[in-house]
């Protein structure tokens, strides 16, 4: 009988449309027995690692912060941005719940929201909206009824 303690045959595999590069491992019979990611291309794990960091650096947050946020440790968020780990759907969630974008976003698949023109030009106007929005439920009722009534007359008029 042959002797399992050889170290296991290595098999690089790669889809073509996949950014990711596989090592597989094989026992003396052919069957895997373990595989390690190696590389990916530019628009792979190592782009995604890119947008993380810089999504980290845009609020403010240390690896350590975002971490701690995430309940992982630093040396774990480093490895992601630096592409060497690859993210699973659960932390995809959580990380974009942390930085306020899509998971789109993250995977580089919607480019990042910007900043419309706002429709208001007249920026007291702009302003006096704004503080609305944090009036109560009620409240904004009932400025919206009268601000209803005023324009029924003055179109009326």
């Amino acid at each position: 009988m042959e002797s399992r303690n050889k170290a296991p045959a290595a098999v690089r595999a790669g889809a073509t449309n996949s950014s990711l590069t596989m090592e597989v491992f094989l026992d003396d019979e052919g069957a895997p027995v373990a595989s390690k990611r190696v590389g990916s291309s530019a628009k792979g794990a190592g782009n995604i690692g890119e947008r993380l960091a810089q999504m980290r650096r845009d609020i403010g947050l240390t690896q350590g912060e975002l971490a701690a946020k995430l309940g992982a440790t630093q040396s774990l968020v480093s490895k992601y941005e630096r592409g060497e780990l690859l993210l699973h759907g659960e932390l995809i969630c959580k990380l974009a719940e942390t930085f306020g974008v899509s998971a789109d976003e993250i995977l580089g698949i919607a480019k990042k929201k910007t900043e419309a023109e706002p429709i208001v030009k007249d920026r007291r106007l702009l302003r006096r909206l704004q503080r609305l929005e944090q009036l109560s439920k009620r409240d904004k009722e009932a400025v919206l009824r009268t601000l209803d009534a005023f324009l029924v007359k003055t179109s009326a008029a």
